[in-house]
């Protein structure tokens, strides 16, 4: 049987620890990986900030003293880092039924630039038979 093969040439996807990554799961709990926390200036506190306009989250470096500020704790072992941000997603009407990684990512003059627009889900979906329709 003849085949007309078509050959991948990308190769499997790597980490990249080296880019912004930024997720928020269905609980509020915002995850920061490393390169994220470090690019931030390794805050001890965020001030959490929401543009209605542009649809966006700011996260800017404060104190841990500062009344408004939420603290980024450590995920478990890892490197990752974790705000609970669930009262300000409440306050905003802000849902996410699953996790989703924010690909709108960015810092911009020190504050954490957040695309609530562009998001994708990471949540595993259940495997099917691998074949297309």
């Amino acid at each position: 049987m003849n085949r007309n093969w078509i050959e991948y040439e990308d190769g499997p996807r790597q980490p990249e620890p080296e880019n912004i990554y930024v997720s928020i799961n269905r609980v509020g709990d915002l995850m920061l990986n490393r390169f994220t926390f470090e690019a931030l200036g390794r805050p001890e506190a965020v001030k959490l900030m929401y543009d209605p306009d542009t649809d966006v989250i700011g996260l800017r470096p404060v104190s841990r003293f500062m009344t408004s500020a939420f603290p980024l704790r450590n995920k478990g072992r890892s490197d990752n880092k974790r705000i609970r941000i669930k009262p300000f997603c409440e306050r905003h009407d802000m849902r996410f039924d699953e996790t989703v990684r924010f690909l709108q990512a960015e810092i911009e003059n020190g504050i954490l630039v957040l695309g609530l627009l562009k998001t994708r889900s990471t949540t595993r979906k259940k495997r099917g038979s691998g074949r297309r329709n």
